[in-house]
This record gives C-alpha cells, structure tokens and sequence, in this order.
C-alpha cells in the first residue's frame, strides 16, 4: 500500500490541464488529417490530369483544348510550339546539308538549340564552326547540371575527337569529357 500513498503525494493534474497537454502533442489529430487530405488530393486523378496538362504547357506542347477555348492561343503558346516543330525538323534531318539549313533556320528565329538530342545529332557535322558552338553549349548546359544522356553523349565526343583536327575543339571535347 506504500505506492498508493506515494501516487496521492503527487500534485494531481485538473482536466483543463490533461486537455492542454494532449493539444500540444506532435501527434495531434488535425495535423495528421490535414496530411491526410493532401495527400488524398495528390493521388487523385483530377489533380494528376491538371498536373499532365500543366507540364504540357511548359514543354511547348502549348495549352490545353479547354483553355484554348476560353483564352485563345498565346504568342508564348505559339512560339514554343514553333520552337518545338524546329528541333523536330533538325532531328529528322538526313543529310548534312538539310541538317545544316533547318539548323540555320532555327537559329535565325531561336538561337542556338540546348536540346540535348539536337546538340548530339549536331556533332556528326564536319563543320569545324557548328561543332564549336556545339561544344561550348554542352559545356554550358553540364555546368547548370542539365544534362542528362551523359553515357550517348560520350560515344559522339570520342568520335569528334576522332574526325576534328583543330586544338580548340579537341581541347573542349577533352574538357567535356573529364567533367561527364
């Protein structure tokens, strides 16, 4: 009976403050539910179609059906799109020389390319010029980390290092190659 008393020498608790003390646990049940909810609202199928559609826009696959209804076509909408049909063009180039003017025509409206399978398909050329630029946007996209087909990419440098002669190019493949 020696424990009993010992429990009664102990300040008791008013229920006010159980109550308090089981509000500020970090197991507190609105904490959890809100979780809960958001998680709930993640997985589900509207919130990954808006998710879907939304990544379409910023690719350059321009708006959606719904949106274009009520919004029209954007320029930026426009312009991405024109950017996308461009890349797709100089990937589907055969020969050199078409290769060669769909990329001048791209650069005439967009600039240099960064997509990464256009910029591979572009060290093929024996354009000392193409290849230089080439170069030097591989280098800058691997400093920001945007690339991502670093294994393809090394099989094209080796044979750029192969086929080109001059000390610039040879120096920036080498350089490219020690940082993939």
């Amino acid at each position: 009976m020696m424990g009993y008393e010992r429990d009664d020498d102990r300040p008791k608790k008013s229920w006010r403050e159980i109550d308090q003390s089981k509000d500020s646990s970090k197991h507190h049940q609105t904490d959890r539910t809100a979780d809960f909810k958001d998680e709930r609202r993640q997985r589900s199928g509207a919130y990954r179609q808006y998710k879907s559609q939304l990544d379409k826009v910023f690719s350059g696959a321009g708006l959606p059906d719904a949106l274009k209804e009520k919004l029209g076509e954007t320029e930026a909408g426009k312009k991405s799109q024109k950017k996308k049909e461009g890349l797709k063009a100089i990937l589907e180039a055969k020969t050199p020389r078409t290769l060669k003017s769909t990329l001048k025509a791209f650069k005439d409206e967009h600039g240099f390319p960064e997509d990464e399978e256009v910029l591979a398909k572009l060290l093929d050329l024996s354009n000392e010029r193409i290849v230089q630029e080439t170069l030097d946007t591989l280098l800058h996209l691997q400093a920001e980390g945007a690339l991502k087909k670093a294994r393809s990419l090394k099989g094209r440098l080796n044979t750029v290092k192969i086929t080109m002669d001059d000390p610039a190019i040879l120096k920036r493949v080498e350089e490219l190659l020690a940082k993939l």
